[in-house]
């Protein structure tokens, strides 16, 4: 609590959830670059992580991936620039009966 303010915990878990899944976006890409590119670790993480962040800075690597690599990339920055909730929500399916209306009296007569 602070300022006599409290947050929801649905909030702290959506937050929590954008979190890992935003690691996990980043660490995959590093895996999966790490397997087919030739080049140092630093560099490849450092490309990982500003291409999720699309904050467009590089350090040359880029423009030597291979057609894979590029791809993981483009990717990479998809997913950034969405938001892994908002990219995951897109491929999930959603129940109408999830959908419920309140009720209304209304006054009649």
């Amino acid at each position: 609590m602070i300022y006599q303010r409290s947050i929801p915990n649905h909030v702290v878990l959506k937050a929590l959830a954008l979190t890992i899944g935003s690691i996990g976006v980043v660490f995959t890409t590093i895996f999966l670059l790490n397997l087919t590119e030739d080049a140092s670790f630093l560099m490849i993480m450092f490309e990982s992580v500003s291409a999720f962040g699309t904050l467009g800075l590089s350090m040359g690597l880029t423009g030597s991936l291979t057609l894979f690599g590029k791809c993981v990339i483009i990717l990479n920055m998809l997913i950034g620039k969405l938001g892994p909730l908002t990219f995951a929500f897109a491929f999930a399916k959603q129940s109408p009966d999830l959908i419920k209306y309140p009720n209304e009296e209304i006054l009649t007569g």
